[in-house]
């Protein structure tokens, strides 16, 4: 006797599904908004992209218009933070303390996508532009500039893909765990990375099942007598895909230590 068991799940996960897609809404953030919640127009748009994040729901996007927005982030519910132009819609949080920690410009709390912004960070000094500590960030066709770290990221499969980045005195990208997470896979990937003032690898993976990092650009403009490798992917890594990247400038290009198992390091230029 066939049963219709799996017919009723499917009904209900189909439903759950829709609900969950309904309940999801859009707000706007705009210099020329009102400022009055729910910020569902551009008319009632939120002149503050945090005051937005604040009432969000869990899949809700948030699309901010061109302009500088002053302010540090908390992002604290699974959303995707839309802006408008990675030239002109500017996340500025130059002298500014962080808001859960003092030298964070965007902590990442939740899951989410943050893409087409200009992030300028706190200062070239002890601080990190974005950090996401065992969640999932999609950081996507942004300008960084203006920090020590640019990302620190911790735990999860985390994408940082079509990004450009300059101006920065410590590392692009620093991936690290205290363990070995076999599943973890974080992807760098067609990245633009002018590496003029870090004083460290540009892109540092201390972890990961099978970390992805290809066709980035990387130019090294530093001192000659600086070692330090473009591309570092050693101690906890397990495998590690490193493709199509071209390397300018660095005196050890790629480096992916004693400790990996399944490498394959192809076709890049340094």
């Amino acid at each position: 006797m066939k049963t219709k068991l799996p017919i009723k799940i499917l009904f209900t996960f189909a439903f759950l599904l829709f609900t969950c897609a309904a309940l999801a809404e859009i707000r706007f953030v705009s210099k020329t908004g009102s400022g009055a919640p729910p910020y569902t127009t551009w008319a009632t748009a939120s002149d503050s992209i945090q005051k937005c994040i604040n009432i969000c729901n869990d899949g809700d996007t948030v699309i901010v218009a061109n302009g500088t927005y002053k302010e540090t982030l908390a992002i604290t519910k699974r959303i995707a933070l839309i802006g408008s132009s990675m030239d002109s819609c500017i996340i500025d949080g130059r002298n500014l303390s962080g808001i859960y920690t003092d030298f964070i410009t965007i902590e990442v709390l939740a899951d989410c996508t943050v893409k087409n912004f200009f992030i300028i960070g706190k200062s070239l000094n002890s601080s990190v532009l974005l950090r996401a500590l065992d969640v999932l960030v999609k950081l996507k066709n942004c300008r960084l500039e203006n920090t020590d770290y640019v990302i620190q990221m911790m735990g999860r499969s985390s994408e940082i893909s079509s990004n450009v980045c300059k101006n920065y005195t410590w590392k692009f990208v620093h991936a690290f765990v205290p363990t070995v997470i076999d599943s973890v896979s974080p992807k760098i990937e067609n990245n633009i990375i002018y590496h003029n003032l870090g004083q460290e690898a540009v892109i540092w993976i201390d972890w990961g099942g099978h970390n992805i990092i290809r066709n980035n650009l990387i130019n090294i403009n530093r001192p000659a007598n600086d070692p330090e490798d473009a591309i570092n992917a050693g101690r906890w890594v397990n495998g590690i895909d490193i493709k199509n990247n071209t390397i300018i400038g660095s005196i050890f290009d790629i480096d992916v230590g004693n400790h990996s198992d399944s490498v394959m390091i192809f076709n890049n230029i340094g």
